[in-house]
């Protein structure tokens, strides 16, 4: 099945005079599973001839052996790494997570194998972006899965934990969407949000679109947004940020397509300070990343570090 773009004609580079705001099809995207599955038919298929369009399916965990990509997920340092975070925001073994908009399920699964309690809602039951390999998978059986998302809220359970990963950016309505979500963590949970997408500035994000490998091409929605405006969404809807993890820390282990553990003695350095702030006293990388927003909106600065996080954890705030 090859999906038919349908964003009309789309010019395959821009001169430094083009409005990329005028020249992208921006209103024919579309959050569409039947789309998204034909396209990483369509990418995997083109990947057997092309390494880049194989590596960037590859990327996202998309292979057409979805055991293989399963278990290069579980085994990979960014894994190792949510598992760590996770772990010291409480979120440990015997509580109640639930992944949200979690695509083909390697992070929910690789998370039920290591021993959490695990449900998921992803909208999408397609066999490959979605669900559908998942199920059929004899040590996922134990993972709650939701495609109906009116009836995930309609069910009881609370969770302790919300997880999001490459996927607030999909959301058209982040507050809403936001305050919705909160009516089913529990008092004192956490959403854990991570590997998000940014854009600072109108240049940014058109050109941000425009090189993104899918959108155009198949007019699948894609969006960009500061830091701000996810942290200010949420803390809108009820919850507080409680720690950033800035970009570089860790090689940028949780945002990185393949990390590499070959780190230098700076970034060793750094990330070993960004680890005790986290276990000692999170909240000042909150407060980092406040400073550092302040003198790049009032002090002419362009710091990419605690404004361009891998990762954000906020918590639920009682609203009386």
């Amino acid at each position: 099945m090859n999906p038919s773009p349908s964003t009309g004609d789309r010019p395959d580079t821009f001169s430094d005079d083009d409005d990329l705001g005028d020249r992208l099809n921006l209103h024919l995207l579309i959050e569409s599973p039947a789309r998204w599955e034909a396209m990483i038919r369509s990418e995997i298929e083109r990947g057997r001839t092309d390494p880049e369009a194989r590596a960037i399916v590859e990327s996202i965990y998309c292979d057409q052996d979805r055991d293989r990509a399963f278990t290069r997920f579980r085994s990979g340092l960014e894994f190792a790494r949510i598992r760590q975070l996770l772990e010291e925001f409480g979120a440990s073994r015997e509580r109640r997570i639930c992944e949200i908009g979690g695509g083909g399920g390697w992070l929910g699964w690789a998370l039920h194998c290591e021993g959490y309690r695990v449900e998921m809602l992803e909208p999408n039951s397609e066999f490959i972006t979605g669900t559908g390999y998942l199920r059929t998978r004899s040590d996922a059986q134990g993972i709650r899965i939701w495609n109906d998302t009116q009836a995930w809220y309609a069910d009881p359970t609370r969770f302790d934990a919300i997880l999001t990963h490459n996927c607030c950016h999909h959301f058209q309505g982040l507050v809403f969407a936001a305050a919705s979500i909160r009516r089913k963590v529990r008092p004192g949970g956490r959403w854990f949000m991570l590997r998000e997408a940014y854009a600072d500035t109108p240049q940014e994000l058109f050109r941000e679109l425009a090189g993104h490998p899918y959108s155009q091409k198949y007019g699948v929605y894609e969006c960009y947004y500061p830091a701000a405006y996810y942290i200010e969404a949420l803390e809108l809807a009820g919850f507080e940020l409680e720690a950033i993890i800035p970009a570089r820390y860790a090689n940028g282990v949780l945002v990185a397509d393949q990390p590499s553990a070959d780190v230098s003695w700076k970034n060793r350095l750094a990330t070993a300070g960004i680890d005790w702030m986290l276990r000692e006293v999170p909240d000042i990388t909150a407060r980092l990343y406040r400073a550092e927003q302040f003198a790049n909106r009032h002090l002419g600065r362009a710091l990419r570090y605690f404004t361009r996080p891998q990762a954000m954890i906020f918590k639920r705030r009682e609203v009386g």
